[in-house]
């Protein structure tokens, strides 16, 4: 069972402990791990989903991870809260989705929060709040099938394609949502996206029609920085997490991806505050 080419990517993190969740080929959804002074492990099987699902997970630390994927058509959760993993409650609801959606999620106010396209093209927020699940915020219709990221901790933003193909930016001042300045124009349709926000930034992070990452660092002064660093293969999904570094307080920032012909592995571009480093994490050899 090796990863699965094409795999739905998501990440997690307590500062330097990181979580990558992929999928094999027989559709279990893996965490892999990686402590600071060890390495990579490789990944322990979590759920199976139907192949080719979508992965996305919330998390707070390490200690509380909620992770969203589909079976048919409909949104399910699986959690854990420090000891074991179980049958989250969104499943009971049965929320039903386009069966091509991708999916992303966040905590928010100590909640976690979905986010889906459904039959119509329009992406949907699905809350939990007072111990049940509701739809919450009907953002615009989106390209088909786009990609969906949301900031996983930070300012929360939420990044998907237009019907147009431009990456659109909605931003939740902690009331009420609204459409942000953010646009990328020169996205891979239905490629990949995925977010981070620091203190005084946001980072996106996509595919352009030369499935090269690019990446958008937008600045206080609403200045965007972009450039463009490291080929991905053309079916690649994307996750990233960001941290700031114990050692010298700078921004680190992982992004995961798959690169090498066949898609059997999984590659982890990091920055460690001056530069970018390439390496394959997985499967650990």
């Amino acid at each position: 069972m090796g990863i699965k080419p094409d795999t739905a990517l998501a990440a997690a993190n307590d500062n330097a402990n990181l979580r990558v969740y992929y999928q094999d080929s027989e559709g279990w959804i893996h965490e892999a791990r990686f402590t600071p002074g060890s390495d990579w492990s490789d990944g322990e099987k979590i759920v199976q989903a139907d192949l080719g699902s979508p992965i996305a997970v919330a998390f707070q630390g390490l200690s509380k991870i909620r992770l969203y994927y589909l079976i048919g058509d409909t949104l399910n959760e699986y959690a854990y809260d420090g000891k074991d993993w179980y049958q989250g409650s969104l499943s009971q609801f049965k929320f039903v989705v386009n069966p091509t959606t991708n999916l992303a999620a966040r905590y928010v106010d100590g909640e976690p929060r979905v986010f889906a396209q459904v039959a119509d093209s329009s992406i949907y927020e699905y809350k939990h709040a007072n111990q049940t699940w509701a739809r919450g915020q009907d953002f615009d219709a989106g390209l088909y099938s786009t990609s969906i990221a949301a900031t996983p901790t930070g300012k929360l933003s939420l990044f998907f394609q237009s019907t147009e193909g431009t990456i659109i930016e909605w931003d939740n001042d902690g009331t009420k949502w609204q459409k942000g300045e953010y646009q990328f124009q020169n996205a891979l349709a239905e490629g990949p996206i995925t977010a981070l926000s620091f203190d005084e930034e946001q980072h996106v992070y996509n595919l352009n029609a030369e499935y090269s990452i690019v990446q958008s660092v937008n600045k206080p002064d609403d200045q965007t920085v972009e450039s463009e660093l490291q080929t991905a293969n053309t079916k690649s999904k994307l996750a990233s997490l960001g941290f700031v570094s114990s050692s010298d307080s700078k921004n680190s920032v992982r992004v995961y991806f798959q690169d090498e012909e066949g898609g059997e592995t999984i590659t982890e571009l990091g920055y460690y505050g001056s530069q970018w480093h390439r390496r394959v994490i997985l499967p650990v050899k």
